[in-house]
């Protein structure tokens, strides 16, 4: 595959967020016995903290000693931490199994590189692969941080139609084709400005906010029409570990014999969204563009979040990574049951789902309201005692009313659950006799 189709203009070239104190600095790691005179790095004599202990809710300790904190208090790698990047690898490994891991194409061979959560990788990332007035393919419905990343680098976003599967391949080869007349009906401002589409973005296990998971066999539809047209994707999948099904739905990656995905995975519904832990992982030649791009805009990713996962995976290895998306399952998919359970018992004749195989979103379909703008009245959501997500936040531009809404079933206990819905059931019934008569 020829890279530079993909990398934009600004990210061509080696010149590009490489820093020159980075360069040396680097240097000067590799002859340890040399005076290193080049970064401004402060003295250790000066930093407060010496040592730090993370205790887990199953009682496990983990302790950071000194000469650990020693370690991680400076500046660190831009693309991770050495033995962070060594358990990744073991992850992909287990559940991807990238066809290209070792490839002998330096190119093309699977790479990492740690990020400050999926929004981080996004932001380093989309403006290499992404320029001004480039065709941008993704769903129609998406989590807004993704489309104003698109939008910072002024790309143009077209939204793809779904199914219960996913995005529908004759709507990806439509788009492809007529890419500008699908722009002139978007509305686009300038559409002869605009490059042919090159990215499809898609969220693919657990879609938000659909919740939508698109089998193995729709994705090899979508792959080879990308081998065909000359796509990239980017496969955005924080919901991966969230499948409620025993036998795990393959990742594009897994079938990724091209080198032409480049997978975002984050730690935030793993673990905790704080810790602000992701990475990127794909070809060799998009990701050591990336690791320089992040040195302008982070340096690296925070030390205390990667030592705190590091320091978790070391402890409990890779039987405690299976084990803890076992425990996620135990508690978020009886949540899931409880609230489609609910659903049916109270809005069967008033919404309309799909019931989510993976994921934390329940995704709605009013049947008797034409808009789910209602939903952001703030009196109501007061009167009701209840809030919930219109879908028209999702939407990457306003086109008429929509009559979606999203409900997360996550953080509440059975009794606010089962609450909500009731209030939400309602709330909808008093709107759909309020509409039906003209009020």
């Amino acid at each position: 595959m020829d890279y530079n189709r993909f990398i934009s203009s600004y990210y061509r070239g080696e010149k590009k967020g490489n820093y020159m104190i980075r360069k040396m600095a680097l240097l000067a790691e590799t002859v340890p016995e040399a005076v290193d005179l080049t970064s401004g790095m402060p003295s250790w004599d000066t930093f407060p903290i010496s040592s730090a202990t993370f205790k887990c809710k199953n009682g496990t300790t983990l302790e950071l000693s000194e000469d650990e904190m020693k370690d991680i208090t400076p500046y660190q790698s831009s693309q991770g931490m050495t033995e962070l990047l060594t358990w990744i690898r073991k992850f992909h490994e287990k559940y991807h199994s990238p066809p290209l891991m070792d490839n002998e194409n330096s190119e093309r061979r699977f790479d990492i590189c740690v990020t400050p959560g999926a929004m981080g990788a996004m932001s380093v990332l989309f403006p290499i692969i992404m320029e001004r007035n480039d065709v941008v393919l993704l769903e129609e419905f998406n989590y807004p941080g993704t489309t104003n990343n698109i939008d910072k680098v002024s790309a143009y976003p077209i939204e793809l139609s779904m199914d219960e599967f996913g995005v529908k391949p004759d709507a990806l080869v439509d788009a492809i084709v007529n890419w500008k007349q699908k722009a002139i009906e978007s509305g686009a401002p300038n559409p002869d400005d605009l490059n042919p589409p090159k990215v499809f973005y898609t969220v693919p296990i657990g879609h938000n906010p659909t919740g939508i998971v698109v089998p193995l066999q729709r994705k090899k539809e979508i792959y080879k029409i990308a081998q065909k047209y000359n796509l990239l994707i980017v496969e955005d999948d924080p919901y991966f570990y969230f499948q409620y099904d025993e036998i795990f739905t393959p990742s594009y990656q897994s079938i990724d014999v091209d080198g032409r995905v480049i997978r975002i995975d984050s730690m935030a519904k793993f673990f905790a969204p704080g810790l602000r832990i992701g990475w990127v992982t794909g070809p060799s030649k998009i990701i050591r563009t990336v690791i320089p791009a992040q040195v302008s805009a982070t340096i690296a990713p925070g030390a205390f979040a990667q030592i705190a996962v590091l320091k978790l995976f070391g402890k409990t290895g890779m039987v405690g990574f299976q084990d803890r998306i076992q425990e996620l399952k135990n508690f978020y998919k009886p949540k899931r049951d409880l609230s489609v359970s609910l659903l049916k018992k109270h809005l069967k004749d008033d919404v309309e789902w799909i019931e989510p195989q993976a994921g934390i979103f329940l995704w709605m379909k009013l049947k008797n309201l034409s808009d789910s703008m209602i939903f952001i009245d703030s009196e109501d959501c007061r009167k009701y005692g209840v809030f919930v997500v219109p879908g028209a936040g999702f939407l990457v531009r306003p086109k008429g009313p929509c009559p979606y809404l999203r409900i997360s079933f996550t953080r509440m206990s059975t009794e606010d659950l089962e609450k909500g819905i009731i209030c939400l059931s309602q709330w909808i019934k008093d709107a759909t006799r309020k509409e039906l008569s003209g009020i």
